[in-house]
């Protein structure tokens, strides 16, 4: 009884941890950019091609302003599934993409390490990064693809034949389609091709260069660079914009990743001979979690990679299928739980009426007062989604607006130096504003100029009566 309850027990531990993420996917509104990815998800349904500019925003339809849907793909399926299924079946996708790639990372973890304490307590750790990455986001196709990636450049590493790996071509080929972030697989064959352990540097470059080549198999082709570019260069989202800045120090994020880090340097200061490509891929998790929040599981995925116990040979692997099964059910399970009413709320029309200016639109949409409509950061993409009459002002595709109107945002919603010439107010005729904020208090003040018109418990909307 007591060794079958040994054999047993690990696999519960499994489905808790997984079960800790997939709580986080009970969240009962959609998620800020969701809505402008449905609406370029829909435009591109509509048109049956992709955006060459921007479609959705005032500066792109008054300047024509280039812009490129880098997850078209992703976009169009998120489409798809709300055309079918509305808000409750983007609420069981999220759940998929969640689950597929906890399921990944886990995977990962637990065929390196096996069902021991050492791997149970990394996935513990790796848990807690992952569950900020719950919402539906394209960034799920990134960590799984980014995980399948590093392991398959470990395997080659460890003298699995090339030809084995070939996979990965078609898998960066679909990638860029789906999410800008496949530059962390280039990064980590790069790593190998460097340090390339018992695999011929030569076929690992040969494999490098078909992932590069791949990714041009996109609707812009090798314009998506970019893209990449852009968000590699662009200061103001990554001081303005949450996830893009850099984690707080003292937050519980970071204390993980950084547990993890330190855990996995001692690891590696321990082996010998010292391993090349597993110091720069720490040194990378390191670089890429301290830049931003949105990158931390990188850091993880990295420490994950080193952590390894002596004598690991000989400890038994779980199959893949069966961790990723245990990992499905865990968020299937809650799913179905939260469906029939016995988790968390399922009132999705209330809860995002709690959240976004539901009934500030309606009025809105009913009224017709004449734009242009001038909103903020965290409101433009579901305003793009549900009053599409009013091309917004701004919305969360922070290269499409660039440094200096993200900071002339920002000032003009926190009334710093500058506001009053902000270029995208001055010719709005009408603001939608989140109650209570300062920019939202003045224009109250300005009754000369501005004169509410729509306000209930989250919004306001002012229309212009003076220049």
């Amino acid at each position: 009884m007591a060794s079958r309850r040994q054999q047993w027990w690990p696999y519960l531990v499994v489905f808790l941890l997984a079960a800790l993420p997939a709580a986080n996917t009970l969240i009962p509104t959609v998620e800020h950019d969701t809505w402008w990815h449905l609406r370029i998800g829909k435009f591109i349904a509509d048109t049956g091609t992709v955006p060459q500019t921007d479609p959705i925003s005032r500066i792109g339809q008054d300047e024509n302003v280039p812009w490129r849907a880098y997850s078209w793909l992703y976009e169009w399926a998120i489409y798809q599934v709300h055309a079918v299924g509305g808000v409750t079946g983007i609420m069981w996708f999220r759940t998929l993409l969640a689950a597929g790639s906890t399921g990944a990372v886990f995977a990962f973890i637990f065929r390196r390490s096996g069902l021991t304490p050492t791997g149970l307590m990394v996935a513990a750790g790796v848990v807690v990064l992952v569950m900020p990455m719950a919402p539906e986001r394209p960034w799920h196709v990134t960590i799984a693809f980014t995980t399948m990636t590093l392991w398959a450049t470990i395997a080659l590493r460890d003298g699995m034949p090339a030809r084995r790996a070939w996979w990965l071509i078609p898998l960066f080929a679909l990638w860029a389609n789906l999410h800008i972030q496949y530059v962390l697989g280039w990064g980590v064959l790069g790593l190998a091709c460097l340090f390339p352990g018992q695999a011929s540097r030569r076929q690992l470059s040969v494999l490098l260069v078909g992932t590069v080549l791949a990714t041009i198999a996109n609707p812009y082709h090798v314009h998506l660079f970019e893209v990449i570019w852009e968000y590699a260069t662009q200061a103001a989202p990554r001081s303005l914009v949450q996830e893009l800045s850099a984690p707080d120090l003292a937050s519980r994020w970071t204390v993980a990743v950084a547990s993890l880090i330190v855990w996995a340097v001692v690891k590696w200061f321990g082996r010998r001979p010292v391993d090349g490509f597993e110091l720069g891929l720490l040194l990378a998790g390191a670089f890429l979690a301290s830049r931003m929040y949105r990158d931390l599981w990188f850091g993880a995925l990295a420490a994950a990679a080193v952590i390894r116990d002596a004598g690991e040979e000989s400890v038994p692997r779980p199959r893949t299928r069966t961790i990723v099964g245990i990992v499905f059910a865990a968020f299937l399970l809650l799913r179905i739980l939260n469906s029939v009413g016995l988790l968390a709320d399922t009132d999705y029309a209330a809860a995002h009426a709690k959240k976004y200016p539901v009934h500030a639109a309606a009025f809105l949409r009913e009224t017709r007062p004449p734009g242009p409509i001038f909103n903020d950061f965290d409101w433009g993409g579901y305003l793009a989604w549900e009053l599409p009459e009013y091309p917004v002002s701004f919305d969360g595709r922070t290269n499409l607006y660039g440094n200096e109107r993200m900071t002339q945002s920002y000032q003009t919603w926190s009334v710093e130096d500058g506001w009053k010439t902000d270029p995208d107010l001055r010719v709005a005729n009408v603001v939608l504003a989140q109650k209570g904020r300062l920019f939202e208090t003045t224009l109250r003040e300005q009754s000369d100029r501005w004169r509410l018109i729509f306000e209930d418990d989250i919004s306001t909307v002012f229309q212009r009566t003076a220049p």
